[in-house]
């Protein structure tokens, strides 16, 4: 703890000037990261990093540097140069309860410069002469040396007076210490020679006791050669008899191999004339039961000859039976799955009475289906009219009620109040609604895609598709496995070709019940549309992939903080934001440069390769959430990046919520408040149990 500092004299503060940023940044850095780690709350604050961050930190040591280089450095600056200074002392001058002591009574000593001005105070009892007489003695004890006494002194704020340099050149150089401490361990060393002789004396005598008692006894050699010259010749023959057996075994697998490979081979074929038989195959009326009857022939002969294989080999002296059981029980199979695919047969009537059933369903999915999932009360769907291309998916209208004004949205402020109002009726608590309405804002203004993930995803896809394009919302359902892109890309085009004046939002219903590289054509963004989708999760949903994050956010909607209970009949709030307001919001969000070094170190942490898409979609969306968030708001700019962007994007890559809260410590980042929405994510977000090895 910092008791009373000594304040900073003129001189000091004009020497630190003087040595420049860098000099004063090589300084900081001589200090470890992790001992760095304890001074960041005394360092000046940088927006956008998070605590303790290793990005964090050289910013702020950037930011002090250049302050305390400036004519008029305040006193908080000078404070942070004394607890780093007070640092790089324990960490550099050899004994670090000394140095602390050693500081202690520098603090005691009242907190005045070297030399007072009012003489109050002998130069004996200046907190500089106590700090410097301590680490003279110090250094006469080979702890530290001149060098790093005077380096010390650069940086510290006493005045350069003849006590204090006097002190600085009585103490030993660091040759000195050097040789110092070699003297100083030469009896040790020579008291370790002389334990290592005595150790060698003990042990060359013991040897000589047992040279003398050991006797000759070499009157029984001749006998154990002849003995050793026996058990060898043993030991031949029984190789010559195993390499006898090992000839014979050869010779009969290769014979045995000879006989067996017809055999696998007409297994093998017969095999894929089964599976043949045995796939599905709409379009052929039956299987005939002369094809079968000589496939069971075929079987019945290869069965013949391996029993007759079987038996040779039995008479041969081989030294293990020929194993043929795998080829029996691949035959016993064979012959079952014939028996099934007879009696499984489907006759020309039922497959013509199948054809029928199928031309029904297929004339009955022309006419548009009302969809199964159930949307608030509130909101009609009307289906769209005629398509002016024909190769379109079909889209259904959003519904509006006609008594009901929508909202003219005039700035990105209007645009984030419209849509809190609009995800309060849904359910949504104002304080996260106010949030998350910002968040959408902001990846709207990029023209990025907001995928919605949750059990409320289309209820708050049309809620905001509402609040923002009154008349001009529709909603198109992804059809399982489509291949074709332009599809949607026609759908789109309908809606844009009449080049209105207002926004159009489009909300594609379940975007991952087909692969995203079929739609990768749909989805780019422009200020005419404004682009909603969903993400399921069921049976015909396929999972997210990384590539997801180059078109936009994927926010988790369970994860918000929702009413228990929605009101039944809350109307839907009504809004249209024109093109051109639209373009103005772009402009006013993306005008300044914002540091984005650490959402790129964040993104970068956990890619093997770089993705340039993602990395500037994740620039653009801090950017806008940097201009649109307040400085003092409890959720930063990192705050909602990392809900909608970051973590989802990690998950994706199959990180465990380990790897994942060592950055975001819990959810609080670069705050000192926890984020309650990466908290649940964090409880809850589907991470991989098990870290991964290596990268990813």
């Amino acid at each position: 703890m910092i008791k009373d500092r000594p304040l900073p004299t003129p001189e000091a503060i004009d020497r630190i000037r003087s040595f420049g940023e860098k000099a004063i940044i090589a300084f900081f850095d001589e200090v470890p990261i992790e001992a760095f780690r304890h001074f960041v709350d005394f360092l000046p604050p940088v927006p956008g990093f998070r605590k303790n961050s290793t990005a964090g930190i050289k910013q702020q040591k950037q930011i002090l540097a250049k302050r305390l280089t400036s004519k008029t450095p305040d006193d908080r600056d000078q404070r942070a140069l004394y607890v780093i200074w007070r640092g790089w002392a324990s960490e550099r001058l050899g004994d670090a309860d000394r140095v602390h002591e050693a500081f202690e009574r520098l603090e005691a000593a009242g907190g005045k410069v070297s030399k007072p001005p009012n003489g109050e105070a002998s130069d004996s009892e200046a907190p500089s002469v106590v700090l410097f007489s301590e680490l003279k003695q110090m250094s006469a004890d080979n702890l530290c040396p001149r060098e790093d006494i005077r380096r010390l002194f650069e940086f510290s704020p006493f005045s350069a007076d003849q006590a204090v340099t006097d002190l600085i050149d009585q103490s030993k150089a660091a040759a000195d210490i050097e040789r110092d401490a070699t003297i100083t361990e030469l009896p040790k060393r020579l008291r370790k020679d002389e334990e290592e002789i005595k150790a060698l004396r003990d042990r060359i005598d013991a040897l000589s006791e047992q040279v003398k008692a050991a006797k000759p006894s070499t009157d029984d050699t001749p006998a154990k050669l002849a003995e050793f010259g026996k058990e060898l010749a043993a030991h031949n023959e029984a190789l010559a008899r195993l390499r006898g057996s090992v000839d014979q075994a050869v010779a009969d697998i290769k014979a045995n191999y000879e006989e067996t490979s017809g055999i696998v081979r007409d297994l093998e074929s017969l095999r894929r004339q089964v599976q043949g038989l045995s796939a599905p195959q709409p379009m052929t009326p039956s299987v005939s039961s002369e094809s079968i009857a000589a496939l069971k022939a075929d079987v019945s002969k290869l069965a013949a000859g391996l029993a007759a294989l079987s038996q040779k080999v039995a008479e041969r002296p081989a030294p293990a039976p020929f194993p043929t059981e795998p080829f029996e029980r691949q035959i016993e199979s064979l012959t079952s799955r014939l028996n099934e695919i007879e009696q499984s047969r489907v006759s020309p009537t039922e497959l013509a009475g199948l054809a029928f059933r199928v031309d029904a369903l297929e004339s009955k999915s022309k006419t548009p289906a009302a969809p199964t999932h159930q949307e608030p009360a509130s909101i009609a769907v009307d289906v769209k009219a005629p398509q002016p291309h024909a190769g379109a998916l079909p889209a259904f209208r959003l519904g509006r009620d006609g008594a009901a004004k929508p909202q003219k949205l005039s700035d990105h402020t209007k645009t984030a109040e419209t849509l809190t109002e609009a995800l309060q009726r849904t359910g949504l608590k104002k304080s996260a609604a106010q949030v998350f309405s910002e968040d959408i804002v902001a990846a709207l203004s990029c023209n990025q895609v907001v995928f919605f993930k949750g059990s409320l995803g289309s209820a708050v896809a049309s809620a905001c598709a509402n609040a923002i394009a009154s008349g001009r919302a529709w909603s198109i359902s992804v059809p399982v496995g489509l291949t074709d892109g332009g599809l949607l890309r026609a759908s789109i085009q309908n809606f844009l070709e009449d080049a209105p004046q207002d926004v159009t939002a489009i909300i594609l219903e379940g975007i991952n019940r087909t692969s995203l590289d079929a739609l990768r054509d749909g989805l780019s963004g422009s200020q005419n549309v404004a682009l909603f989708a969903t993400v399921f999760d069921g049976l015909a949903s396929l999972p997210v992939e990384s590539a997801y994050f180059e078109h936009g956010p994927i926010f988790d909607l369970d994860c918000l903080e929702w009413r228990s209970r929605a009101e039944i009949e809350a109307a839907p709030v009504h809004g249209n934001l024109s093109v051109e307001t639209n373009v103005s919001i772009r402009r006013e969000l993306h005008a300044g440069a914002v540091n984005a070094d650490e959402p790129l170190r964040l993104l970068r942490k956990y890619l093997s390769k770089r993705n340039v898409r993602i990395e500037r979609t994740i620039v653009a969306a801090f950017a806008a959430l940097s201009h649109m968030r307040a400085s003092n708001a409890p959720v930063t700019p990192i705050h909602s990046l990392a809900f909608g962007w970051l973590v989802p994007l990690w998950i994706a890559l199959g990180l465990s919520a380990d790897e994942a809260d060592s950055e975001l410590d819990g959810g609080k980042l670069d705050a000192s408040t926890t984020d309650a929405r990466i908290a649940e994510l964090l409880r809850a977000g589907g991470f991989a149990r098990a870290a991964k090895d290596g990268s990813l």
